[in-house]
């Protein structure tokens, strides 16, 4: 299994500056992607995360699966959803016990799986832990998005963790890359990491090919202001898993 131990660094700032996120998408998850799922439901989440989401749709009553590949965004998800069956593992390399009923990947984590091969391996396992029928909701940023969002210079900065970073993006190679500075204090003392995060966009073609062919179809595709989230650049996805493709 490929570890993602470079997010481990950069796990608690993720969770205390970015964790947001999960508020602002677990109503387009709720009206996209969970009608007709009652309580119960079994969701995937992938790429969870610090597991704001997983936490979220645990509230709410549905038995959450979060898969992530670092160790220490996994250990934060444990505080923030408890009731969550958590994995460590590779999201192009995972199994669950129970098919799920639904699958979520949110805040651009799919961006970080660079090439095409790679995210429609990303596809072609969660395709594999659901059932005929079901779900997948997950967003991207688009070349708008990294246009926007993926330039210069930014701080965060509270009583316990301080992130200084600065971010570019190459439009010619389609590669955003963020150089993060992040301090984080346990006790008196500080502890300093440096991370480099880094996504592609993949365009439009990409996404509909690596989703068809691991047997997903019905695909319907929301700007973020459609769904009610005011960003821009980000795009989301819904497909239905078809028949004929789960796990054998």
């Amino acid at each position: 299994m490929a570890r993602h131990d470079h997010y481990d660094d950069f796990a608690s700032a993720y969770d205390r500056f970015w964790g947001y996120f999960a508020d602002l998408v677990f109503p387009v998850v709720e009206r996209l992607t969970l009608t007709g799922i009652g309580q119960g439901g079994r969701i995937l989440d992938v790429c969870c995360g610090t597991g704001r989401l997983a936490g979220l749709l645990c509230a709410a009553g549905y038995r959450v699966t979060g898969v992530d590949g670092s160790e220490h965004m996994l250990a934060c998800a444990r505080t923030n959803a408890p009731d969550a069956d958590l994995v460590l593992a590779d999201a192009r390399d995972f199994t669950v016990a129970t098919p799920c009923d639904a699958a979520v990947s949110t805040f651009d984590s799919l961006n970080h799986f660079i090439t095409a091969e790679d995210l429609a391996a990303v596809f072609t396992r969660v395709r594999a832990c659901l059932v005929d029928g079901a779900l997948f909701l997950f967003d991207l940023n688009t070349a708008g998005g990294f246009a926007a969002r993926w330039r210069g210079s930014f701080g965060r900065v509270d009583e316990d963790h301080v992130v200084a970073g600065s971010s570019s993006w190459a439009p010619e190679t389609g590669v955003a890359r963020s150089h993060l500075t992040v301090m984080t204090r346990a006790g008196t003392a500080w502890h300093r990491a440096d991370v480099t995060l880094t996504e592609r966009c993949h365009s439009d073609a990409e996404v509909r090919a690596g989703l068809v062919a691991s047997g997903f179809g019905n695909l319907e595709v929301f700007d973020a202001a459609d769904v009610g989230i005011d960003e821009v650049g980000r795009v989301f996805y819904l497909a239905e898993a078809l028949p004929g493709h789960g796990e054998t």
